[in-house]
């Protein structure tokens, strides 16, 4: 086997496809996810200390064809308001305690629909629910998790939930005020949250294992058999496999954490990332499809620097992922710019296909745009603001505003520029960034240098 000269330990790399959705913090995650969906309805929680009711929200949002959006107890943040400002109805999940009456007298002020759905408590709040979507569509299944203990098991089967439009329905582990006969009944949990009682008496399938990592794994195999593609995200974090349940449906989510089994993403085809997954536990999910093991650099890059990878490996990576056409006409032009102007074309490279999605764009910016990476104008503006972002006249001008402003947080020679392409040339920006992860929190958010150190290390091993 090859090995890539490239100094650090020897780890295994994956060859799954890889898809990576996360914002700044659960709002723009939530946005970025409802994109990629066609919606008519929303569903509004509170994540913040509300999570239990947004737990019953996946079968409803399956039923309405919604998406999961979080909201504040008193406000609505901006990535949410983006989302439903144009809807005719939105759910709320929960009493006034969750979320105010503030909340839904705004988007009644805006001429949006709301229903409110919520109880007394949690358990009630997931009747209410689950009445909803008897009155949407015939309930043939009903999911029954422990309303307090079972937030894991919850979100496991929210993906199923959202798929068939399911009820889930909290319980205490013990007993139901209802009846199940006439549905099918699955019981969520192992038996330190779902009571042998519980099952014989609603004549349940137990789908539970003696941890959450278990649970999980046991749903998938029962209702995703032989899939190749998954979703991940984080088995503690529990807001981000809830908002990702509706993108989830038809691609499972396995919920891991650092040394967790993921042994179920073995062969994996395809493996996306939800959420603030860290980046470690990111590359042990992508470890499971048991590729060879190559060569990964363990010391950060430097943005200013001799070319890492040759332009036959960018290519070739490219492919691999499936690039769009348009991606790999403008791949020569990132590659000889990024060198001609001394910064590694393989970060360039990297993160073009990261703040594009290999151009095939999705979100705010189209190819119109001739925008490499997402530069904003000098003035900027919200990130789903299309007039805050900058138009280039060529490919070309994009690619060199995208190398310059690397080039300025490196603190190259000679910056910053008297009259440079990049539209945010500040100087206070100078030298601020010499490494790739120290984009991190500076370029873009949390994990933002680590997730395109992990894909520079993707093309250097590319044979």
């Amino acid at each position: 086997m090859t090995i890539a000269a490239v100094s650090g330990c020897i780890v295994p790399v994956s060859a799954a496809q890889e898809e990576i959705i996360q914002g700044k913090d659960i709002y723009e995650t939530a946005g970025m996810i409802a994109d990629r969906q066609s919606y008519d309805t929303a569903i509004l929680v509170n994540l913040e200390n509300y999570i239990a009711d947004g737990l019953s929200a996946s079968g409803l949002a399956g039923a309405s064809n919604a998406v999961i959006l979080p909201v504040k107890k008193d406000s609505i943040p901006t990535e949410t308001l983006d989302r439903v400002k144009n809807l005719k109805k939105v759910y709320i999940i929960g009493e006034e305690l969750a979320v105010s009456n503030s909340v839904e007298s705004k988007l009644k002020g805006m001429g949006i629909s709301v229903e409110r759905l919520g109880g007394k408590n949690r358990y009630e709040t997931s009747y209410t629910v689950a009445k909803e979507i008897s009155e949407i569509k015939d309930v043939t299944s009903v999911a029954l998790t422990n309303g307090y203990n079972g937030e894991p098991d919850s979100i496991s089967i929210a993906s199923v939930a959202a798929r068939d439009g399911m009820p889930v329905i909290l319980t205490n582990g013990k007993n139901v005020p209802f009846s199940t006969s006439g549905v099918k009944t699955y019981a969520i949990g192992g038996t330190s949250v779902i009571s042998e009682s519980l099952i014989s008496s609603t004549n349940a399938e137990r789908l539970g294992g003696k941890n959450r990592y278990e649970t999980n794994t046991k749903i998938i195999n029962k209702f995703y058999s032989g899939v190749k593609n998954f979703y991940v995200a984080d088995g503690f974090d529990l807001t981000n496999g809830l908002i990702g349940c509706t993108i989830s449906k038809n691609v499972p989510l396995v919920l891991v954490s650092k040394g967790s089994d993921k042994s179920i993403l073995s062969g994996a085809q395809k493996i996306g990332k939800i959420g603030n997954l860290s980046t470690s536990i990111y590359e042990e999910c992508l470890r499971q499809d048991g590729a060879d093991s190559v060569t990964t650099s363990t010391e950060s890059f430097n943005i200013l620097s001799t070319p890492t990878s040759t332009y036959e490996q960018c290519v070739k990576w490219a492919e691999n992922k499936n690039a769009s056409d348009l991606f790999m006409e403008i791949l020569p032009i990132l590659y000889n710019t990024a060198v001609e102007n001394g910064v590694d074309p393989t970060l360039v490279v990297a993160q073009c296909a990261k703040e594009t999605g290999y151009c095939k764009f999705g979100g705010v910016l189209d190819a119109s745009f001739k925008n490499t990476c997402g530069l904003k104008t000098p003035s900027g503006g919200g990130d789903y603001d299309q007039n805050a972002h900058t138009r280039f006249d060529s490919w070309e001008d994009g690619a060199l505003a995208q190398v310059q402003h690397l080039a300025l947080y490196a603190g190259k020679e000679g910056y910053p520029l008297s009259n440079p392409k990049d539209p945010r040339h500040f100087a206070s920006l100078f030298g601020k960034c010499k490494t790739v992860k120290s984009l991190s929190n500076n370029w873009a958010g949390a994990n933002y240098g680590e997730d395109l150190e992990r894909m520079m290390n993707e093309i250097i091993n590319t044979k």
